[in-house]
C-alpha cells in the first residue's frame, strides 16, 4: 500500500527571473506555496549526442536523491520530481522541482548540496541553475556578499554552478541589466570559460549552506514515537513514514481532534517516525492546548491517536489516497545516510517558551502589522467621525474641533502618536534599552509651544481673513495616513514581501 498526494506542480518558466517582474506566465497560475526549482544543462557544441548526456545525468542525479526521496520527511510529502523538457528553441534540459513551503530553509540547503555534489562529478559541459518561486534565493542569501555591480537587477540570470563552483557571468555581456535566457545560455556555450568566481560571494553560500553537511539537515530533525492501536492507520503509516510530517501540519487547521482517554488496551503497533523539529513543535503546542498531557507514559499513545485520526481525515477528504497494488520500497531503500546519524526522541512533554523562541524580527514583524493594523483602523472611526458631523461646523472653533476630536478617539481607545511610534522603533527594532530611551528624552529640548491665536492675514486684493493654526491630532493623522499610503505600491508585492519575511526570519 502506497499512500499517493497530488503534486501541483510549477512552470518552468519560474527558473528564469526578469528584470521587469514580469513573466510569461499567467498571472493566475502562480504557485500558491514556495517551490524550489532547478535547471541542468549540457552546452557542448561540438557534441551530437547531448541527450545521451542528459540521461546519464538524470540516472547520477536519481541515485543522489534517491534515499532522501524515500526517507526524508518532506514538508509536502513528495520529494524532489525531475523531467526532460525542451526550451523554446528545443534544447533539451532536465528539469526538477520540489515544495518547500514549510521546511524552505533546510529543504534547499539540501538540495543545493546534492545539486554541488553532481555538478562536482560532471564534466565543464554541464551547467545548473537552481531558485525559487520567490526569486533567487541564492543571491538573496549572499546579498551583502554580492560587489555592487551585480545588485539587481544586474545579477538576473547570471549565476550558474559549474564544476563544483559558483560562476558568474560578467556584467560586460549586456551591461548594465540582467540577461534573458537565451543570453545566459549563448554565453555559456561561447565563452563559459570567461566566467568569474566572487570569493566573497563563494564563501557566503559555502559557510551558509554546504559547510557541515549533513549535520546542519540532521540536527534540525526528531524521532516522534507512536503507539499505534488501529491496525489499517499502522499499516499505511510503516509503508508510508514520510506522510506523519504533512499531516502534523494538519493540526494547525483543526480546530478540535476528539481522542478518547479511555483504558489503553493491549494491542499496541510501536513506530518511530522522522519528523522535522518544527513540525513536532505543532503537535507539543497542540497537545498543550488542548490539555492531552496527562501522563508521559500514554504520550505516544495519544499521539497516535491523533495521527490516525488525521490520517483517516485526510483520506475521506481526498488530501491523499491509497494506492492498493502500489510497491513501496521506501524502508529498502534507508541508508547509512540517515542510520549513521542519532537524532534527539521527542519530547512531548515539554514547553515552548513561544516568546523566547520566536525569532526577534519575526516578533517586530508581528508588532509592527498590528500598529499599522490599529492606525488604520483609526483612520476608518476617522471617517466615521466626519460622516457623523465631525467637519459639518467648518467655521467653528479650532480648539472645539480638536477637544471633540480628542475625545472620540479616546472612546474607542485608539491613541497614537509620533513619539509613540518613535518609542516603540528604538525598543522593538534598534533593541535599546529603557534606560537609553529615558536619557534621549530627558537631553531633549523642551519647549513650550503656544497655541497661537487666529492671526489676520491681508490678500493681494486688500481683503484679510482669518487664518485658524491646524489642529495638532489632524496634522498628526495626515502623517499617519501619508505613512501608510507610502506603503502601497504598484504591481504584485506579494513575492517581494514573502521573500523579505523569509529572509527576516534566517536571520538571528
Amino acid at each position: 500500500m502506497k499512500i499517493v498526494k497530488e503534486d501541483a506542480g510549477v512552470n518552468a518558466e519560474w527558473l528564469w527571473q526578469n528584470d521587469d517582474n514580469e513573466r510569461s506566465v499567467d498571472a493566475f497560475d502562480r504557485p500558491e506555496k514556495t517551490y524550489l526549482i532547478f535547471g541542468i544543462f549540457v552546452l557542448d557544441r561540438l557534441s551530437n549526442d547531448v541527450g545521451s548526456k542528459l540521461s546519464d545525468l538524470s540516472l547520477k542525479l536519481e541515485q543522489l536523491l534517491k534515499p532522501w526521496n524515500a526517507s526524508f520527511p518532506w514538508t509536502e510529502y513528495n520529494g524532489v520530481s525531475q523531467r526532460l523538457m525542451r526550451l523554446d528553441d528545443g534544447m533539451q534540459y532536465i528539469f526538477g522541482h520540489v515544495c518547500v513551503e514549510d521546511n524552505v530553509q533546510d529543504e534547499e540547503i539540501l538540495i543545493v548540496n546534492l545539486l554541488h555534489k553532481l555538478s562536482k562529478d560532471c564534466g565543464p559541459e554541464v551547467f545548473i541553475r537552481v531558485c525559487d518561486t520567490d526569486g533567487d534565493f541564492l543571491l538573496i542569501e549572499c546579498n551583502e556578499a554580492l560587489p555592487e555591480e551585480y545588485q539587481y537587477p544586474v545579477a538576473n540570470n547570471r549565476l550558474w554552478l559549474h564544476e563544483g563552483r559558483f560562476k558568474m557571468i560578467p556584467t560586460y555581456f549586456y551591461a548594465g541589466r540582467g540577461l534573458t535566457y537565451e543570453e545566459a545560455l549563448e554565453f555559456l556555450s561561447k565563452a563559459y570559460y570567461k566566467c568569474i568566481e566572487i570569493n566573497s560571494l563563494s564563501e557566503k553560500v559555502t559557510s551558509s549552506m554546504l559547510t557541515n553537511f549533513p549535520n546542519n539537515i540532521f540536527s534540525n530533525l526528531g524521532v516522534l514515537r507512536l503507539e499505534i492501536e488501529d491496525v489499517r492507520s499502522f499499516e499505511l503509516l510503516k509503508r508510508n513514514p514520510k506522510i506523519v510530517s504533512p499531516l502534523l501540519k494538519q493540526l494547525m487547521s483543526e480546530d478540535s481532534i476528539e481522542i478518547s482517554f479511555e483504558k489503553i488496551g493491549n494491542e499496541l503497533h510501536n513506530l518511530d517516525v522522522m519528523v522535522p523539529q518544527s513540525h513536532a513543535n505543532i503537535l507539543v503546542l497542540y497537545l498543550e492546548n488542548h490539555n492531552f498531557k496527562k501522563d508521559s507514559s500514554v504520550m505516544p499513545v495519544y499521539a497516535g491517536r491523533i495521527i490516525s485520526r488525521l490520517l483517516n481525515e485526510c483520506i475521506s477528504r481526498d488530501f491523499i489516497s491509497v494506492d492498493q497494488d502500489a510497491k513501496d520500497d521506501g524502508q529498502k531503500v534507508c541508508t547509512d545516510i540517515f542510520e549513521a546519524y542519532p537524532l534527539q526522541t521527542v519530547d512531548l512533554l515539554r514547553s515552548i517558551p513561544m516568546e523566547k523562541d520566536v525569532d526577534p524580527n519575526e516578533e517586530l514583524i508581528e508588532k509592527l502589522g498590528k500598529f499599522f493594523s490599529s492606525a488604520q483602523d483609526s483612520s476608518i472611526i476617522r471617517d466615521e467621525f466626519k460622516e457623523q458631523g465631525g467637519e459639518s461646523d467648518r467655521d467653528s472653533d479650532a480648539d472645539n474641533s480638536d477637544s471633540a476630536e480628542k475625545e472620540f478617539f479616546k472612546e474607542n481607545n485608539v491613541d497614537i502618536s509620533e513619539d509613540d511610534f518613535f518609542e516603540f522603533f528604538l525598543k522593538e527594532a534598534l533593541k535599546m534599552k529603557d534606560s537609553d530611551i529615558d536619557l534621549m528624552r530627558s537631553s531633549r529640548p523642551k519647549k513650550d509651544v503656544p497655541i497661537r491665536e487666529p492671526s489676520q492675514v491681508t490678500k493681494e486684493n486688500g481683503v484679510s481673513e482669518e487664518v485658524h493654526e491646524i489642529p495638532r491630532v489632524s496634522r498628526e493623522n495626515d502623517s499617519l495616513s501619508e505613512l501608510f499610503e507610502s506603503f502601497n505600491m504598484d504591481g504584485d508585492s506579494g513575492n517581494l514581501f514573502h521573500t523579505m519575511l523569509r529572509e527576516l526570519s534566517k536571520e538571528k
